[in-house]
């Protein structure tokens, strides 16, 4: 199986570092910044994680029958979706 990293940089393209590693196909992220938080969906996968900005306390979120393809966060109402 492939792993893969999740990696971070400030907005200048500086500072890089390794956020989490050893992940099998991450596919697609999404960050809510106001919460400090992000959500984390990997190819194939039917399930949402959560992790908070520093790669802590990563969380199942929900598990489905469907593979999710793609997330987004609406932060003004606070929901989540997935297609």
């Amino acid at each position: 199986q492939q792993e893969g990293i999740i990696t971070v940089t400030d907005r200048k393209g500086n500072n890089s570092w390794v956020l989490l590693s050893a992940l099998k196909y991450p596919a697609n992220i999404a960050v809510d910044p106001g919460s400090k938080f992000y959500v984390l969906v990997f190819r194939g996968g039917c399930s949402l994680h959560r992790a908070d900005l520093g790669g802590m306390e990563v969380k199942l979120l929900l598990e489905t029958s469907e593979k999710i393809a793609a997330v987004s966060l609406d932060m003004l109402d606070k929901r989540l979706f997935w297609i």
